[in-house]
């Protein structure tokens, strides 16, 4: 399953974001892209691929600490995973 993900990032925990990152104690291989507003850097967009819903939440847990908001989680679909479906539907 495909996640889109969009939080802001609490500035207050940045440093500790970066330092756990960095070490590998924060798991993001499952983090696909990652992209930030250029009008608000401190929002980031990613694509999570995960297993399921289940295992979505489990991963996501430990990233949540990091964040001042969750703005939107959805899940998504590749393009041709929507061609297909829209030329069923036709």
């Amino acid at each position: 399953m495909l996640y889109f993900v969009k939080v802001r990032i609490n500035l207050d925990k940045l440093p500790e974001l970066g330092e756990k990152l960095a070490n590998g104690t924060l798991k993001t291989d499952f983090i696909k892209y990652t992209f930030c507003i250029k009008d608000d850097p401190s929002v980031g967009v990613n694509i999570w691929e995960v297993k399921n819903e289940a295992d979505f939440e489990e991963k996501f847990a430990p990233h949540k600490a990091f964040y001042q908001e969750v703005i939107e989680i959805t899940p998504v679909i590749t393009s041709e995973e929507s061609q297909q479906l829209l030329m069923a539907q036709m």
